[in-house]
């Protein structure tokens, strides 16, 4: 009987420093999407982390399983994204459609 080692992609644990709401780059989404963004921006960095690691996969249901997780809407999780990516909290690939994370002070 072989027994193979699966290897884990993503990671069970991401640091989450504790001025995080005090980042110019949180402050700028909070003041643009509302005080609930950070939630959302929370809940896209454990999706993110636990899956792949550093990407996610820009895809239809993206903003919904966010959306069901925390109970928001789905047009909130798409303005927090959208914001993000602009402000330089998150990079988006346009060639293959996937969400980076950017390294910060923050993760």
């Amino acid at each position: 009987m072989s027994y193979e080692q699966q290897v884990k992609q993503g990671l069970d644990y991401f640091p989450l420093d504790t001025d995080f709401l005090s980042d110019r780059k949180v402050r700028k989404i909070m003041n643009a999407c509302g005080p609930n963004s950070a939630t959302i921006l929370i809940c896209l960095l454990c999706n993110i982390y636990k899956d792949e690691g550093y990407y996610i996969v820009w895809d239809e249901d993206l903003p919904f399983v966010v959306a069901d997780t925390i109970g928001t809407t789905e047009g909130a999780v798409d303005e927090v994204i959208k914001k993000a990516i602009q402000v330089g909290f998150f990079q988006f690939c346009f060639e293959c459609g996937q969400i980076f994370c950017i390294k910060t002070s923050l993760v």
